[in-house]
Formats: structure tokens, C-alpha cells, sequence
């Protein structure tokens, strides 16, 4: 369970169930994107709007409103505006 502090409230933001084979964790803006490198998966916190961008997703990250994903089978960086 991910837990942010606002206004002195734990906030969860995921139930606890599990996601898979978790290696990165970025934020952009209130939304916090995870990836699954086993399986190559891109998704929300909560589960939702998972993409499958192949296996090898390794660890993501953003600037401002830029979300990168290296993808370490085929030595390239897919960029975007989620």
C-alpha cells in the first residue's frame, strides 16, 4: 500500500493488491506510474490504464510532464505525455 501525507490524512493510494514485479516508481503531478519489468507492464498505482510495452521496461522516471521508459532488451527510451 502506497501512503501519501496531506493535510495531516494518510491518504492509500492502492488497495494492496499485488501489482507484479515492481522496479520503477515515478510521479507526475497526483498520479504515481509503476513498472513491471518481468512482464513489461506500465501502470498506474491503482492498477489502472496498464500498458504492456514489452519485457525489459526497466526503471521509469519523469520530468515534469514527461514520462521515460528505457527498455533494456532493445537499448532504446520510449518518451511521452501520459
Amino acid at each position: 500500500m502506497i501512503i501519501t501525507k496531506k493535510n495531516d490524512e494518510n491518504n492509500a493510494m492502492h488497495d494492496g493488491t499485488p501489482l507484479g514485479n515492481i522496479d520503477g516508481i515515478t510521479r507526475i503531478n497526483d498520479t504515481i506510474w509503476i513498472s513491471d519489468w518481468l512482464a513489461g507492464d506500465l501502470m498506474k498505482s491503482d492498477g489502472s490504464n496498464k500498458q504492456h510495452l514489452g519485457q525489459g521496461l526497466a526503471d521509469i522516471g519523469s520530468v515534469g510532464n514527461m514520462l521515460y521508459a528505457p527498455m533494456m532488451m532493445d537499448g532504446t527510451v520510449n518518451a511521452w505525455q501520459p
